[in-house]
C-alpha cells in the first residue's frame, strides 16, 4: 500500500535533509511512528486505485486564510503573477497558526 502524506510541522528528515513544510509525496508502506502529527495523509492506494483520504483543508483553516487574504495590500502583498504573498498571508494569520503553504493559498484562491 503506498500513502500520500503533505508534511505540517518541520523536523523530519529524509535521505537528503529536512523535508520542506508543505510538501507532498507518496511512501511505500505507513509513514514511520516518529512523525505522527507532523504530517497529514492526502491519500492512499492500494495499487490498483486512489482513495482520496482527506479531500483538503478543512473550512475554519479556508476561512482563516480568506481572512488574511483580505486583509492584504492590493499594491505590495501580491506577486508579480498577481497571487497573494505568502509570506504577507502568514503574518496576518493567528498567531497559534500552522504557517501557510502556497498550494494552500492556491487551494483557497481557486475556491474563492
Amino acid at each position: 500500500m503506498a500513502y500520500r502524506i503533505r508534511i505540517t510541522k518541520g523536523g523530519l528528515f529524509g535521505n537528503t535533509g529536512e523535508l520542506p513544510i508543505g510538501e507532498e509525496f507518496t511512501l511505500e508502506g505507513k509513514p514511520p511512528a516518529g512523525w505522527a502529527g507532523r504530517y497529514e495523509m492526502v491519500a492512499q492506494t492500494d495499487d490498483k486505485e486512489l482513495v482520496t483520504v482527506n479531500a483538503g483543508m478543512s473550512e475554519d483553516r479556508k476561512t482563516a486564510i480568506l481572512e488574511a487574504i483580505e486583509g492584504l495590500d492590493p499594491e505590495r502583498d501580491y506577486t508579480k503573477g498577481g497571487k497573494p504573498d505568502v509570506d504577507a498571508i502568514n503574518a496576518l494569520m493567528p498567531e497559534d497558526a500552522e504557517t501557510v503553504t502556497a498550494a494552500e493559498r492556491d487551494e483557497v484562491v481557486e475556491d474563492d
